[in-house]
């Protein structure tokens, strides 16, 4: 079973992030025979928040070259902490699902509101080449409409709000949807993929300071030396840098 873990950031201000997110979930995928690929630049756009679109152009090119695994997308403030967690067993017994993420209000699950930092894409469901597809038009709509031009305080739309209209206009994928609770994926204190979001810490360097400390753990725990995975170490095999468009 294919896997690949997909992470993405701004070449200004989240790549930082990334360098000190990243060792962990690249220390999983080695450890277990999973891809990993991580994206520096702007595929769209100008801004640096404009890289939070990346990952729709991103998995649109993985479903166009026939990509048939499973795709787990991180944000940049996200990472594995369970380096021995067994997942693919987890997704051999979730096969039947096209989308696996964490509903921003858990206990109002099935919804189309969920939190878009965490996304495990099954890319042989049939639905989850609609999803992706949906997903990629509305966002060349709003590049057609130069919704990009307009200064952040300005821009009606992120990628997760046009993820939601996706999952609005496909009422079907819903029910389909495995929902998982912040505890397993998407929280500060998840067993196994943690999230610090910005709304938990708002203050940018403590936020990194926090994710490296966390990730430290996660390598202490199983016993593993952190060394070959850090930044340094896998930068220039993991990372493309592109210009802003």
């Amino acid at each position: 079973m294919r896997v690949k873990f997909l992470q993405t950031a701004d070449p200004q201000r989240y790549a930082r992030v990334l360098d000190a997110s990243a060792p962990s979930t690249r220390a999983f995928c080695a450890l277990h025979g999973h891809e990993y690929e991580a994206y520096v630049g702007l595929k769209r756009g100008r801004h640096p928040w404009h890289a939070t679109f990346n990952r729709i152009d991103l998995l649109s090119d993985a479903l166009d070259a026939g990509f048939d695994g499973w795709i787990v997308y991180l944000d940049a403030d996200s990472f594995v902490v369970d380096l021995k967690f067994a997942f693919s067993a987890y997704l051999q017994q979730h096969a039947a699902a096209p989308l696996i993420a964490r509903a921003v209000d858990p206990e109002k699950a099935p919804t189309w509101n969920v939190n878009a930092g965490v996304l495990i894409f099954n890319m042989r469901h049939p639905q989850t080449a609609r999803l992706i597809r949906t997903w990629k038009r509305l966002f060349d709509l709003c590049c057609a409409a130069g919704l990009l031009r307009l200064p952040p305080r300005l821009a009606p739309l992120n990628d997760q709000i046009l993820l939601h209209w996706t999952l609005r206009l496909n009422p079907g994928l819903v029910p389909a949807i495995r929902f998982e609770h912040p505890d397993f994926i998407n929280g500060a204190l998840s067993s196994f993929i943690v999230q610090f979001l910005r709304a938990d810490v708002e203050d940018f360097d403590l936020r990194i300071a926090l994710i490296a400390e966390r990730v430290r753990l996660a390598f202490e725990a199983a016993g593993i030396d952190p060394a070959p995975y850090s930044a340094a170490a896998s930068r220039g095999a993991t990372s493309r840098a592109t210009s802003p468009s």
